[in-house]
């Protein structure tokens, strides 16, 4: 199945998100912060398929030495100017494919491919071999993945038809990416899934904080946080893998 193209339109939607996209984009956020909370800190970060640089800013606040690729020009510029608002260079993220990226062996102690990055790069195997690379022994890998088969998955509003039917083929259930993390040598440490409610619930949730001055996307995370606790079996439409590089 060809890759499918993402035009600059669509990454400046997708950096402007409506309610719904913010909020599913806040929940995946807030999952995987709560597998990398307790870890020690890793220097530096790259972020696989960075789009508008959300994970970049994300790990840059957190103190790292922030990175980000992205296979398209238009999402790099994008991110290059929100990069600039917070007084970040924009060297630091650059237009690269994936699957044969320029870094030197060992440079990365997190290395993360979120929002079902990994379903957009034509050989996932060879992606993952290279983060292996590009990971130091015992550094982390964060990876994300829409789960088509959850109770409900809509993907993005900003999406086309076109676009949610690709990922519906091309995403990986817990199985899959377990084994394909696997086999590039990495070991799986955890998993968790975000946005487990139907998104009209979401929505009804989001209508329901207007206005009050917590707002509904921490509000939103704190739920999903007890869902996850309360019924720990429970799918959700995005998934999300902690895996370690061996020492």
């Amino acid at each position: 199945m060809e890759v499918i193209a993402y035009d600059r339109a669509w990454y400046e939607r997708y950096d402007r998100g409506s309610d719904i996209d913010e909020a599913k984009k806040h929940l995946e956020y807030a999952a995987a912060l709560d597998l990398v909370r307790d870890l020690p800190h890793c220097g530096a970060s790259l972020d696989v398929g960075t789009a508008t640089g959300r994970y970049v800013l994300a790990f840059h606040r957190f103190g790292y030495l922030a990175h980000g690729i992205d296979v398209s020009a238009e999402a790099i510029e994008i991110a290059r100017n929100n990069l600039a608002n917070y007084g970040i260079n924009g060297s630091r993220v650059r237009q690269m494919d994936a699957q044969d990226m320029n870094f030197p062996d060992a440079a990365f102690g997190l290395v993360s491919c979120m929002m079902g990055t990994l379903a957009h790069i034509t050989r996932p195997d060879r992606a993952l071999a290279e983060i292996r690379r590009v990971l130091a022994p015992g550094g982390v890998v964060l990876l994300s993945n829409w789960q088509p088969r959850s109770m409900e998955v809509d993907f993005l509003t900003v999406n086309t038809d076109a676009h949610n039917s690709y990922l519906s083929e091309r995403s990986f259930d817990l199985e899959g990416i377990v084994r394909l993390v696997t086999e590039a040598g990495l070991v799986l440490e955890r998993h968790a899934y975000a946005v487990l409610l139907p998104t009209a619930a979401i929505r009804r949730l989001i209508d329901c904080c207007a206005g009050e001055p917590a707002g509904p996307l921490e509000r939103l995370a704190l739920l999903e946080a007890q869902l996850r606790g309360f019924f720990p079996r429970l799918r959700g439409q995005i998934l999300i893998l902690l895996a370690r590089k061996p020492c």
